[in-house]
């Protein structure tokens, strides 16, 4: 069972983002092909969580239910027959009031397992599509995912997503037992057809490049400063270390990203932002966001300005070379003093 984490909720992590992404890009195509099928689309979120972040930025919900009114305006059947259900074990009242413009659909409190064959009954003629986005493998009864197979659905769709991880490395430097630990981890998960996003601080091993292609491999670098690095990241890999291991899988054709979050201001140490993305460069998708929570980056005059700058650049440098990006969410203060 998966405990209650409101920290979790306060900001949208770069892993959520990727997440949402690929749920965003393969919902919408989906609805408009499933909508002129003329039965009835069945949607459950199985770990819908709160529904939208703290922040500001929208959960996997509303991204849903955003797509299917977009869905329903670009269509002539507009009275298809669509039902929602957004099921979580910790935050249905949450859901309930993030989701209030959407009366039509329904929330359950509880676990999925416990909920979803309820939730499926009496669909045989339907479109089903499941969004499966657990809080860790534990909270995956895949044992599941067989009976789903049986049942006499116009038709099924799975999109499962998991991320290794937010609460622990799953590469901890120098730690063997854990590295081992997510090798036979990530190999359990994608023998099942899922894929994994992994995000590190440690160093990401070679074996994993005979794992699923689909995988998406993550380390996180605010610094090529070892000195600066062993300060703030103590017990974490050198980061000449990580970014080796890094374009190793690259070489090897996985797909691969960074994070550079948080990324500190001139009064923390100074550094040239071109020239850490230049020691990444070969990456599918670079991640950009400022240090939150710290009163250091806050004495600094003009720091807003500042992480508006270095957001200017990352966007410019990966437009450049076609590399995907993303820009956190609080790192551009729209309308700031520029001077």
């Amino acid at each position: 069972m998966a405990k209650k984490n409101d920290d979790f909720f306060l900001e949208k992590k770069p892993w959520s983002v990727v997440k949402d992404e690929i749920l965003g890009c393969y919902f919408k195509p989906y609805v408009s092909k499933i909508l002129h099928t003329y039965k009835p689309l069945v949607y459950v979120d199985c770990f819908a969580g709160k529904g939208k972040f703290e922040d500001g930025n929208r959960g996997s919900p509303l991204i849903a239910l955003e797509i299917i009114d977009q869905c329903r305006a670009s269509t002539t059947m507009q009275q298809a027959q669509i039902i929602a259900t957004f099921i979580d074990l910790n935050y249905a009242d949450d859901l309930r009031r993030n989701l209030g413009s959407y009366p039509w659909v329904k929330i359950v409190s509880g676990k999925y397992e416990d909920n979803i064959k309820t939730i499926l009954r009496g669909k045989e003629n339907c479109n089903i599509f499941l969004y499966i986005d657990p809080y860790g493998i534990k909270a995956l009864q895949c044992s599941l995912f067989d009976e789903f197979a049986r049942g006499h659905f116009n038709s099924i769709e799975l999109l499962i997503n998991l991320h290794l991880c937010f609460t622990t490395d799953p590469f901890m430097y120098e730690y063997d037992e854990v590295r081992d630990m997510s090798i036979a981890a990530i190999k359990k998960i994608n023998a099942s057809g899922v894929k994994c996003s992994v995000l590190t601080k440690g160093v990401l091993p070679i074996e994993l490049a005979q794992m699923s292609k689909d995988n998406e491999y993550g380390i996180t670098l605010i610094s090529t400063d070892e000195a600066f690095r062993e300060q703030i990241e103590p017990g974490a890999a050198p980061w000449k270390e990580r970014l080796s291991a890094l374009k190793e899988l690259h070489d090897a054709g996985c797909k691969t990203w960074v994070s550079i979050e948080p990324y500190p201001t001139p009064n923390i140490i100074k550094q040239d932002l071109i020239q850490l993305l230049e020691k990444v460069n070969f990456v599918d998708r670079i991640i950009f966001g400022r240090m939150n929570y710290n009163k250091v980056v806050t004495a600094y005059s003009d720091h807003k300005h500042f992480f508006n700058t270095c957001a200017t650049e990352v966007i410019a440098y990966c437009d450049k070379l076609g590399i995907d990006y993303h820009i956190k969410n609080g790192t551009i203060t729209p309308q700031c003093d520029t001077k």
